[in-house]
């Protein structure tokens, strides 16, 4: 059986760690990293995507803008990622460092086997944070979570 959806996941991203190596020279993002979605693009601050669904929404956000994973086609068996630039916590000790944004779902078909995955890496794997399931539309609502176990230390 195909999955298939129409759901649009959107959200507000203010601290947002990837920790990834690159094959190419990138200029890590010093701590704090806030994202605001203002400039109307990925391209401003390095945000990496695979595929056409993901976009700057100018008319929704808390606060506007976000950005958002749209489709008007049905999908199925799909991946499409949204990956921030690199992000140095190696000087930092004992400090704590969240991951904070907001989230919606308007969710068109809750069969729950559509998941936004929140993911870090820790310089060798990437460990998931947290996993949203289409389960059902709800408002915007904000997530913090402690990634300090996996990006102290690291680029």
């Amino acid at each position: 059986m195909k999955k298939q959806t129409n759901s649009q996941f959107l959200f507000v991203i203010f601290f947002l760690f990837s920790f990834t190596l690159q094959l190419f020279a990138q200029t890590a993002f010093e701590l704090p990293f806030y994202e605001d979605w203002s400039s109307g693009s990925f391209e401003t601050n390095n945000w990496q995507t695979n595929g056409d669904y993901w976009e700057i929404e100018n008319q929704m956000g808390n606060p506007i803008p976000s950005a958002r994973f749209f489709s008007i086609n049905n999908l199925s068996n799909y991946s499409f990622e949204l990956r921030s630039n690199d992000i140095n916590a190696a000087q930092i000790g004992a400090e704590q460092i969240y991951f904070d944004f907001d989230l919606r779902l308007q969710d068109n078909n809750a069969t729950a086997t559509e998941k936004l995955l929140i993911q870090v890496f820790d310089g060798t794997s990437w460990h998931t944070i947290n996993v949203f399931k289409n389960t059902g539309s709800f408002d915007w609502i904000k997530q913090s979570f402690n990634i300090t176990r996996w990006a102290s230390g690291n680029i």
